[in-house]
């Protein structure tokens, strides 16, 4: 029922369910009730075309096995209101989980909210201290940057900082 289902609704061809099948074997697995509730998720409530859906699956097959509730909702209203400007007000959100699908896998409390606090809460002087725009403006750029480990970021802040004799506001 899965593959029929992922073929015949989602528009996947045989090759591609296939090496969805061989990367994921999981899926053989999950629920089709699971599958098609994801799938309306993305193409109603988020407006997701069927093309679209069908690259985000072949690049991100788990993304199946996510919670809408739980992992899926929230990853999108993080991205939305935290990193944008609200659904409507910042269009780079649906880049970003088109594009850079694992975001799902990142809880939004323990991985992406101390991300974003990080960036722009610069009271510490650690921080970028960015303001939400820019933060909308980095995560469009380089959605990944969301979750690069602190110190990853803190390393390459001070290099920058230190090679390029730049300060806090300049970086």
């Amino acid at each position: 029922w899965l593959a029929f289902f992922l073929s015949d609704m989602v528009g996947l061809d045989h090759d591609q369910l296939r090496k969805m099948i061989v990367s994921r074997p999981q899926l053989l697995s999950y629920k089709l009730s699971n599958v098609q509730s994801t799938t309306a998720y993305f193409r109603e409530e988020l407006g997701l075309p069927s093309n679209e859906f069908a690259s985000l699956l072949q690049a991100y097959p788990s993304v199946l096995m996510y919670s809408i509730d739980k992992r899926l909702r929230p990853t999108v209203d993080f991205l939305q209101n935290e990193c944008g400007g609200g659904k409507d007000n910042w269009v780079s959100w649906e880049r970003v989980y088109t594009l850079y699908p694992r975001v799902f896998s990142y809880s939004p409390e323990k991985t992406l909210h101390p991300k974003v606090n990080f960036l722009c809460n610069g009271d510490d002087g650690k921080s970028l201290g960015l303001n939400r725009s820019e933060l909308s403006q980095v995560v469009a750029k380089f959605p990944p940057t969301l979750w690069l480990s602190e110190e990853n970021l803190q390393s390459k802040l001070n290099f920058l900082s230190e090679s390029l004799n730049l300060d806090g506001s300049e970086l």
